[in-house]
């Protein structure tokens, strides 16, 4: 009786074990920021996960990458703005008062643009910001950028500078 007792509690503590491990959050790979950047503009605070993009004429930040947990397959579903947002949301924006438009680049340039404007709660007060999602060597990318400090030109030859040929045709 005792052996029982003893192996229906061992047996408890393992599937409470297998439980806690099953609500983990799926693992970022390493990313590789070794991006181009347009002179006048470099990647700083470099760590496993991210970086900022920064001016080199007084250091502002006006964007960063970071390396996601996304599926590379949802960049070409566009049934997948959920998955995203809910990534933007909970990740980067920490609020649900936003208004957006999701550009997709369809099968055969996988990658996803979001146009975001984060409104805030208390004041109304709306801050602008492109998010594009895009794939390197198996990875998804999260590329941003405030707007309301960056202008779009320069987003442009950033993201035509530091990424694939083939996603710069999309977004220019």
């Amino acid at each position: 009786m005792r052996l029982n007792k003893f192996a229906c509690i061992l047996l408890a503590l393992l599937l409470v074990l297998l439980a806690g491990c099953s609500g983990r959050a799926a693992e970022v790979k390493q990313a590789d920021f070794s991006f181009n950047t347009p002179e006048g503009y470099s990647l700083s605070d470099v760590t496993d996960e991210s970086c900022n993009i920064v001016s080199d004429e007084g250091g502002a930040i006006i964007g960063g990458i970071t390396v996601t947990s996304l599926k590379p397959k949802l960049l070409s579903n566009e049934n997948s703005t959920t998955e995203i947002m809910t990534y933007l949301q909970n990740e980067f924006h920490k609020t649900n008062n936003v208004e957006f438009i999701a550009l997709y680049g369809g099968k055969e340039n996988p990658s996803v643009t979001i146009n975001l404007t984060k409104i805030a709660d208390d004041t109304g007060e709306k801050a602008h910001f492109r998010h594009i999602f895009f794939e390197k060597d198996a990875v998804v990318y999260h590329m941003w950028f405030d707007l309301d400090v960056v202008d779009q030109p320069t987003v442009d030859e950033i993201v035509a500078c530091s990424t694939k040929k083939k996603m710069r045709e999309v977004f220019l």
